[in-house]
């Protein structure tokens, strides 16, 4: 499990290119990967939800329950005559995922089975009412999410946490979508919920660390061009004011009004 997945890499490098630097050997990808993502989220943890953001990107299974806002990709191995297929089975017909809905075999019956859609389609599931914002104003029976929990307002707020206080916030149960397919508009949508500017920076760091360990005197050019740019980018997202992350910023600790920024000049009040 990782937030990139693979076909990610084919935005920066060819595949079969990506294969040679590391021998196809694909635990170096998923370490490489690891590495990469913590030295992302060292520049971006003090201001930004980072949490929230570097989730895994997990291969859909139908019957199981997902939290909201995980994402998920559609890929099975492809139909073949000679297997049966029981109910929930996945397969690739024709560049499609299909679910199997009646046990079958022999040749491909659509009668037997369920579009999910293409091949490598990504989803995310979600809550209608949203998450919880700090920092909005909530009316009376308003519904938010938070720690993948609902509630429901008893009164006009802003400001306090839904599981702080039960006078102002009415727990109403767990989010699950309930082992839902990724066709159900109401719990998954299409789309990649990622920051795509994060996911492009999180690439060229992963490679350029690839090539560190593979051959650290022999780096091409280019890929420490991408690197030094990322990492001009994310400590500008860091410390700069007219450059963001664009993801969630932190909300302030319960009790506290902030959790990043820094400290004012000390006045001078001696003459």
């Amino acid at each position: 499990m990782a937030y990139l997945y693979f076909r990610d890499y084919k935005r920066l490098i060819q595949l079969d290119n990506l294969n040679q630097i590391i021998g196809n050997d694909t635990l170096l990808i998923e370490d490489n990967e690891s590495v990469a993502v913590t030295e992302m989220k060292s520049y971006l943890v003090q201001k930004y939800n980072v949490a929230k953001e570097f989730t895994d990107t997990l291969l859909f299974v139908p019957n199981v329950s997902y939290q909201v806002n995980q994402r998920v990709y559609i890929d099975a191995s492809l139909y073949l005559t000679t297997v049966t297929y029981n109910d929930d089975d996945l397969c690739v017909y024709n560049g499609k995922v299909y679910v199997c809905t009646n046990i079958t075999a022999g040749v491909f019956n659509p009668a037997n089975w369920f579009l999910l859609g293409n091949q490598y389609d990504m989803f995310y599931s979600f809550y209608v009412n949203g998450f919880f914002d700090y920092y909005r104003e909530y009316q009376i029976n308003e519904y938010t999410i938070y720690e993948n929990k609902i509630y429901k307002a008893l009164k006009k707020t802003k400001g306090i946490f839904p599981n702080s206080d039960a006078t102002i916030w009415a727990f109403q149960s767990n989010y699950t979508t309930g082992g839902a397919y990724v066709t159900n508009t109401s719990i998954w949508k299409v789309g990649d919920n990622r920051n795509q500017q994060i996911v492009n920076y999180l690439v060229s760091i992963m490679i350029y660390h690839t090539h560190s360990r593979i051959a650290p005197r022999n780096i091409p050019e280019l890929r420490v061009k991408h690197y030094d740019d990322a990492i001009k980018w994310l400590k500008n997202c860091a410390t700069g004011e007219d450059i963001t992350a664009g993801i969630e910023l932190l909300q302030p600790t319960q009790g506290l009004r902030t959790r990043y920024g820094g400290s004012q000049t000390k006045n001078i009040n001696t003459y």
